[in-house]
């Protein structure tokens, strides 16, 4: 896969297959320096009889990226971007920190938001729901 080269500190890039299953071609298409990331971890009940008071422990971990105004650098990666989440496929986001690969993830499409506001700029932003805990890039 491609290393990113990050832009002031942390950045992340969207790669995309553009191969198939046999032959993977992860393909950066997007990159941002903007990223928002909510990690949260479900909780279930474990109260009994013994106790009037709920008792909770822990259980599965979930985690959301979001990527504000991200830039994407023309109209067929913008599709690739928007036929992963067609087509019910991963994508790859890696984060980078002055330019150094940090970590990755893989992760679903699950937003993709697009404005074309008068006088000003287009932006697309986009949110990820992670299929993986992040993990650390060998170099």
């Amino acid at each position: 896969m491609a290393q990113s080269k990050g832009i002031d500190g942390a950045s992340v890039l969207v790669l995309v297959n553009l191969g198939d299953d046999v032959s993977p071609n992860w393909t950066p298409v997007a990159e941002q320096t903007n990223l928002s990331t909510e990690s949260s971890r479900n909780l279930i009940e474990a109260s009994s009889k013994d106790s009037d008071h709920t008792k909770w422990i822990y259980g599965k971990q979930d985690d959301t990226v979001s990527l504000e105004a991200l830039y994407v650098p023309n109209d067929a990666a913008f599709k690739a971007i928007e036929d992963a989440m067609k087509n019910k496929e991963t994508v790859v986001l890696r984060r980078s920190e002055n330019g150094t690969d940090v970590e990755e993830a893989t992760a679903f499409v699950s937003t993709i938001s697009k404005e074309w506001p008068d006088n000003d700029a287009s932006t697309v932003s986009a949110e990820f729901q992670l299929d993986e805990p992040w993990t650390p890039v060998s170099p």
